[in-house]
């Protein structure tokens, strides 16, 4: 393990870190520091640096395009004898008893307040004064920050900060230095004693406590645990998951989804109007569940979860549709266009039916001509001949038997479920090799239709 000489620059920079404003030469502490060992000398461990998702974001990582979009001229504003955030103060209130921290709502929110312990999704400018340049931006990075307040991830001032905030809401925060970066600031970026400003928009937040608490329960507790707690743990996990969805976080949501619903099928029911409740929450969970399985191709998943909320509700619109999908996933088409014909008729008007349907056209347009070319290649320029076989009468050659068996073999590997076969264009050679070759790679096959309709319909199931 590296063992590295501590200095004051060490310690500024573990100290940006923490407070997500990495820079080049980052490294986080292994474990706490002693103040009082600082002052003789102390080695200490280093971590292994984290890699955030975007790159490590530096003081120049923007361009001068990105900058001119967030440029504020107010934070350079003077009028007397007052300073620009003086100036920008004077119009703001207080958040806490000393007036260190100040704020301005520019678009109100709405909903219940920040709970403590909560996961904020946020976008956010921060300034100093005399810079109308921002030091720091998640708008310039094209990405949200997530904060879980409580848990060290972010400046004192934003801890107080969110929790005076609603969803939707647009705020600016006047932070003294020492609810931010305290006396040494965090140089070159941020000077000492540095008073910031914020604009701060809170996209989201996650109430983690009933959910939290109901993990840190006892099984015994969990078992006896009341209708409406199970229910108040489930929309916390439902709502985690939803955010992880819009944030295309798909694996994530599809885990707070499955604990949603483990929690509800296990739960017992004391009256109808319970059961009424209880029927609705799975609903929206199997539906959530359905689209993630659908989006991550996992099809088999998604008809399970769509099956089962047609137990609930047969005209259930959204469940048809999905089924559409899960079996145009798996290549069968007939069952696919089955569903979304139904859906069809149940809401003649949507439009993402209507283009599913469009695409399963193209689809099977496609899919006649491979098949047409499929059987060219594997009959056109066979010519049958006898083979006298002691047991029986073979009319293939080893040719032909090599060919087919190849074709169906690239079939039995495709996401295809069924091949059709005109049976008009075979020959008793071509048939019995077809049958030969579908009981040796253990596929089913059957005859559909009279006359020139007749196929021979060649499957994945056994027969």
């Amino acid at each position: 393990m590296e063992s590295v000489e501590v200095s004051s620059a060490n310690i500024k920079e573990e100290f940006a870190s923490r407070y997500n404003m990495p820079g080049p030469n980052t490294q986080r502490l292994k474990n706490g520091i002693n103040i009082d060992e600082l002052k003789k000398g102390v080695q200490f461990e280093l971590q292994k640096r984290h890699q955030q998702a975007q790159g490590d974001v530096g003081p120049n990582s923007y361009n001068d395009e990105d900058i001119l979009n967030y440029l504020n001229y107010e934070c350079i504003e003077t009028e007397e004898d007052k300073t620009p955030f003086e100036i920008m103060g004077q119009g703001m209130s207080s958040i806490i008893d000393d007036n260190s921290v100040l704020k301005k709502i520019t678009r109100p929110g709405t909903g219940a307040l920040v709970p403590e312990g909560a996961t904020c999704r946020v976008h956010y400018n921060g300034y100093l004064e005399y810079s109308e340049e921002p030091f720091d931006s998640s708008r310039m990075r094209n990405e949200h920050q997530l904060i879980r307040l409580g848990q060290g991830d972010a400046l004192e001032g934003w801890e107080m900060a969110l929790l005076t905030m609603r969803k939707g809401e647009i705020s600016r925060f006047l932070m003294h230095y020492k609810y931010c970066y305290g006396e040494m600031g965090c140089p070159p970026r941020i000077p000492a004693k540095s008073t910031m400003m914020f604009e701060i928009e809170l996209i989201n937040f996650i109430d983690h406590k009933v959910a939290d608490d109901f993990q840190e329960a006892t099984a015994e507790e969990k078992k006896t645990a009341p209708f409406e707690q199970i229910l108040a743990v489930v929309n916390a996990e439902r709502e985690a998951g939803n955010d992880f969805f819009k944030n295309k976080l798909i694996a994530k949501a599809l885990n707070k989804y499955g604990k949603a619903i483990n929690l509800l099928e296990g739960v017992n029911l004391g009256n109808e109007q319970e059961e009424f409740i209880w029927k609705q929450a799975l609903l929206k969970l199997y539906l959530n569940t359905s689209l993630c399985c659908i989006k991550q191709q996992k099809s088999a998943r998604a008809i399970t979860y769509c099956r089962k909320i047609l137990e609930f509700d047969d005209s259930n619109v959204k469940a048809v549709f999905r089924l559409g999908q899960a079996h145009y996933q798996l290549g069968e088409f007939e069952k696919c266009r089955s569903y979304l014909t139904r859906a069809l008729k149940m809401a003649p008007n949507n439009a993402d039916v209507q283009a599913e349907l469009r695409k399963l056209d193209t689809q099977m347009r496609e899919y006649k001509a491979v098949e047409r070319e499929t059987y060219r290649r594997m009959f056109g320029n066979q010519e049958p001949s006898i083979s006298v076989n002691t047991n029986e009468k073979r009319l293939y050659t080893d040719e032909m038997q090599q060919d087919v068996q190849a074709r169906l073999t690239t079939f039995a590997d495709s996401a295809i479920g069924e091949l059709p076969f005109p049976t008009q264009a075979m020959d008793d050679a071509e048939r019995q090799c077809m049958e030969h070759v579908c009981t040796e790679l253990k596929l089913a096959f059957k005859y559909d239709g009279e006359g020139d309709e007749r196929v021979m319909k060649v499957s994945k199931s056994k027969a």
